[in-house]
């Protein structure tokens, strides 16, 4: 439009009117209103696809529940490194123990401890010709629950890590541990 010219009528917009009747307002609000009755199917429809967790109402969902499960209690036998062993025997003995505790139904494993897992403490003192093995079982903080003093092993025997000695003292001991755990 040159400059001093009046627009003509048709050109003229009077308050929106044009573009309203290009485009009412009732078309916007039902754009609005499909647009949040297609987001409420949507989460209605998502709602419907099973049961949601509620964990403070006593249904925790799937993953809760296994979560809720404490771990097995497992007893880790370590080698002993104060047991006056070498570490073949060490290694040895603690095989020995925990393969005889497992026999009388204790879960006992010669692996690295966890967080979680009680430990089973094995040192050993020399009187005379003698050795005694003393066992401590530890909770997982290291407080120790119970101990037992294992039967006296001849003291070259012992050191010499000869499998029938060492099969003798896990032996001996095996029994009184796992009543010491029950």
């Amino acid at each position: 439009m040159p400059p001093g010219s009046a627009p003509s009528p048709a050109c003229v917009d009077l308050g929106g009117l044009a573009a309203r009747r290009r485009n009412p307002p009732w078309r916007d609000r039902l754009r609005r209103a499909g647009r949040w009755f297609g987001r409420l199917l949507l989460l209605g429809g998502v709602a419907a696809c099973g049961q949601l967790p509620e964990p403070f109402l006593g249904n925790p969902g799937a993953t809760g529940r296994q979560l809720g499960q404490p771990p097995e209690p497992r007893l880790i036998v370590a080698p002993p490194a104060t047991a006056l062993l070498s570490d073949g025997g060490s290694r040895r003995f603690a095989a020995t123990l925990a393969h005889d505790l497992r026999a009388r139904e204790v879960p006992a494993f010669t692996v690295t401890p966890a967080a979680t897992d009680w430990r089973l403490a094995i040192t050993a003192t020399a009187r005379d010709d003698q050795v005694l093995p003393r066992y401590t079982v530890l909770d997982p903080r290291g407080k120790a629950e119970g101990s037992i003093v294992g039967a006296p092993v001849a003291a070259a025997a012992w050191a010499a890590g000869t499998p029938d000695a060492l099969d003798e003292a896990a032996a001996a001991a095996a029994p009184r541990l796992a009543r010491l755990l029950t």
